[in-house]
Order: structure tokens, then sequence, then C-alpha cells
């Protein structure tokens, strides 16, 4: 005999489909952002000192065609092999440029998105990622009925991410906390803050944290807060960290607000 489920059961189970469905398209979001960060860094990474050699090689040439021995066969041998790794540096320059990865298309335009949901969210996700006790995650969502223009994905990553590494900035405090905020800071921006009473920013990380292949943690490649910084200057805002007020770090994102609300 099947016993029909009550509605308060049914909607605990509509939310378990629901957040785990999120928890899937997170994930793959996070790998393929991932792996465009890492591509776009290790080109950049790569071609500053291949800008370099290839200015000293050009400046080795130069040297060579004025100088008085250019006439003898070393300086001409000397000159082959300067032509022939400036050859060598353009094609790696060119392969770099052509297998750069490059963001996918946008199928849908940016839409209104509520902030207070996507935080809300942010914060199930995280406190579903770690084992009991769960992290506690109070959230003070003041920006009632505002909206910011994104993707709504895009966006939720960065506050998974934000939030994800303040409990982890906590590891071993008895009574851990972080704190999620929502604001108007004016008519046309809002705020989120991410706070925690975690070990706080040394000066050298607060003025790195946001760069690629910058960590704290041991075995990690550093892209999560590149990957959010990018994301939150493409939508027209802004992202800093400083020390908070009660110990630990408070991150900020300011965002415009969206023209059509709703």
């Amino acid at each position: 005999m099947n016993v029909p489920r009550s509605s308060g059961e049914q909607r605990s189970q509509n939310q378990v489909v629901v957040q785990n469905s999120l928890q899937r398209d997170l994930a793959r979001f996070e790998r393929q952002a991932s792996l465009l960060e890492l591509s776009s860094a290790l080109t950049h990474e790569i071609n500053q000192p291949l800008t370099a050699v290839m200015g000293y090689a050009q400046s080795v040439q130069i040297t060579l065609r004025n100088s008085e021995t250019s006439a003898l066969p070393a300086c001409e041998a000397i000159r082959q092999q300067i032509d022939n790794l400036l050859e060598q540096a353009l094609r790696l320059r060119d392969t770099l440029v052509h297998h750069r990865l490059s963001p996918p298309r946008r199928e849908e335009p940016l839409r209104p998105v509520d902030i207070n949901a996507v935080v809300s969210d942010a914060r199930n996700l995280v406190c579903d990622e770690f084992d009991e006790p769960r992290p506690r995650i109070e959230l003070r969502l003041g920006a009632a009925r505002a909206t910011v223009e994104a993707d709504r994905m895009e966006l939720l990553h960065t506050i998974v991410c934000l939030a994800r590494n303040s409990v982890e900035s906590m590891a071993g405090n008895p009574t851990p906390l972080v704190t999620i905020e929502t604001r108007m800071r004016c008519k046309d921006q809002i705020e989120v803050a991410v706070s925690d009473i975690g070990v706080g920013l040394t000066a050298s990380l607060s003025q790195r944290m946001f760069h690629p292949f910058v960590s704290n943690k041991p075995g990690r490649l550093g892209l999560g807060l590149a990957i959010c910084h990018r994301t939150v200057s493409l939508l027209g805002g802004g992202l800093s960290a400083e020390v908070n007020s009660s110990g630990g770090t408070k991150v900020r994102i300011v965002l415009p607000v969206a023209l059509n609300q709703g």
C-alpha cells in the first residue's frame, strides 16, 4: 500500500532534487572556468619571458650588423643562430595564440538576477560541501528584491567560491562563522560582503590574491579568486578584500543594479 506523501515531504524532496542539480551545474561550470583561466594565465606567463627573449635576440642582431667584425665567419654563424632562435620564438608565440582557449559565446543575453536568491543558494551549496558539523553561515539580506544583470551560474560560483574560502580559512576554529550580507550602496549599486573570523590577510597576499596562481593553500592552483575577479569585472563591478574589523577577512563584491528590475 502506497502512503501518500505529505506536502512537507514532497517539498523537501523537490528541494533535494533542485540542490543536486545545482551542485552538478556548479561543478561543471567550475571545471570549464578553471580550464579557461589556466589557459589564459599560462599564455600570459609564457608570453612575458618570450617577448623578452625576442627583444634580446633582436638587440644582438643589431649589434652584430653594426659591428666591424660582422663579415667574419664566426659572426655570420652567430647571426644565423640568432635568426633561428627568433624564428622558433615567433613559432611558439603563434602556437600559443592559436591554441589559447576562448570563453564560449553566450547563448543568451544577461538577465536580471535576484541577488538574495543567489546568496541563499550559495549558502546551501557551501554547507553541503562540508561534513558535520556543517559550517555556520549567517545571511543578512538587506537588498530586498534587488537584481543585477548577470549569468546566474557565474554569479553563484563567485559567491560560493568566496564563502568556501572563508570556511576553509577557519579550519580548527571551535566557533567558525561566515556572514554574507547584501545591501544597497546607493540607488544604482549593490554590495555583497562575505566576512569570516579566520586567519586574515597578510599585506603581500592582499595585493595579489586575485591574480592567477596565488594561493596560501598547499596543493591548490590558485585560480578560484582569479575567476571571481574576471566574472565581477565583466559585469562592470569590483572585487576587493580587507581585514575584517573583528578579525579575519571581508571580501566585497560591488555590482551595478539591473536597469530593468524584475
